[in-house]
């Protein structure tokens, strides 16, 4: 949730559009992602820049690997 976050911010600051808005419900861990991280989890998923992990996971709290991060960015 944090990369989210850091990202949803930039876009904003190059004034990006970030009115994409997915659904994290479809996600079974949806309910773990943190209040403050909500809006740009679901801009990150509407955009498809997260599409989540194996499991129908959105692991809000985990650890990103390095391969990860490099398929966000």
């Amino acid at each position: 949730e944090q990369i989210a976050v850091i990202l949803h911010r930039y876009a904003e600051y190059l004034e990006m559009s970030t009115h994409h808005e997915g659904d994290l419900e479809q996600f079974r861990d949806h309910h773990e992602t943190s209040d403050w991280a909500k809006e740009a989890k679901e801009w990150a998923v509407g955009a498809g820049i997260i599409t989540g992990k194996n499991g129908n996971e959105l692991d809000p709290t985990g650890d990103a690997t390095r391969a990860e991060v490099a398929t966000i960015l």
